[in-house]
């Protein structure tokens, strides 16, 4: 378990999250440990698709690095049924709106990888967004 992934962001502004209490942090770990015991690893291979219910599998990445020659590009794709979805959790409205908003807006998938990365400008979890403004670039 890494105790550095818990409590607010180090960028965070708000100084309102409480710190973890020991009862937090125990039943943190039996998650861990519960995750761990019951693992399932996948092997995937280049052209691979892997669709998973992000609200209710617990899951993870193994750790990577880029070299000159290849690099791990993922993409994102949040499919959704109104009769048979869940309710959209209040702290995901904010991303869940930017992505599927009423307006038409011009989206930007990046399905080939970009040679330099562009910072979001919105997250929340692992859920990152490049947000346009109408004055910005594309």
């Amino acid at each position: 378990m890494d105790p550095n992934r818990f409590g607010p962001h180090p960028a965070s502004s708000r100084s309102s999250i409480p710190v973890l209490t020991e009862d937090q942090k125990y039943a943190l770990q039996k998650l861990e440990e519960a995750a761990w015991s019951t693992e399932l690893e996948l092997d995937l291979e280049r052209g691979d698709i892997l669709f998973l219910n992000n609200w209710a599998l617990l899951h993870r990445r193994e750790a990577y690095d880029d070299d000159e020659t290849t690099s791990r590009h993922l993409i994102r794709l949040w499919l959704r049924s109104t009769e048979h979805g869940w309710h959209v959790p209040p702290e995901m409205l904010l991303p869940w709106q930017t992505a599927y908003g009423d307006e038409i807006q011009t989206r930007i998938y990046a399905l080939h990888p970009s040679p330099t990365y562009s910072t979001p400008k919105y997250s929340v979890g692992s859920a990152a967004f490049l947000i346009y403004d109408d004055e910005e670039e594309v």
